[in-house]
């Protein structure tokens, strides 16, 4: 969420048709309509910004609670592996099979 905190203007409204500003939830029980009924927010369309924010952090909080707020420095392609460095100088390897772009970084925790 860190773009839409950053990189949106302040006070902005979402474009998106209410149907189509649900973040995918494979099982739909994160859903626009379920983070309006547990948080008690007043959530109309169009919805603003700062709306959208907290339903992306309910969100993470629901689905992946352990999530790790380091940094990636870097990623490196090497003898058949990614390379890959945190902000904090640690640092692992992922078989180049998998990406660390396209799916969750399996390292000793949860990475993002």
């Amino acid at each position: 969420m860190r773009f839409w905190r950053t990189a949106m203007p302040a006070g902005m409204l979402l474009r998106s048709a209410w149907s189509a500003s649900h973040i995918a939830d494979p099982h739909a029980s994160l859903t626009l309509d379920a983070y309006k009924m547990s948080s008690g927010n007043h959530l109309d369309a169009p919805i603003s910004l700062d709306r959208f924010i907290d339903y992306g952090l309910w969100y993470q909080r629901a689905a992946v609670p352990d999530v790790d707020r380091r940094g990636v420095s870097s990623i490196e392609h090497r003898a058949g592996k990614f390379q890959v460095k945190l902000e904090d100088g640690s640092d692992f390897s992922l078989p180049a099979s998998s990406s660390p772009a396209a799916s969750p970084l399996r390292c000793p925790a949860r990475c993002v």
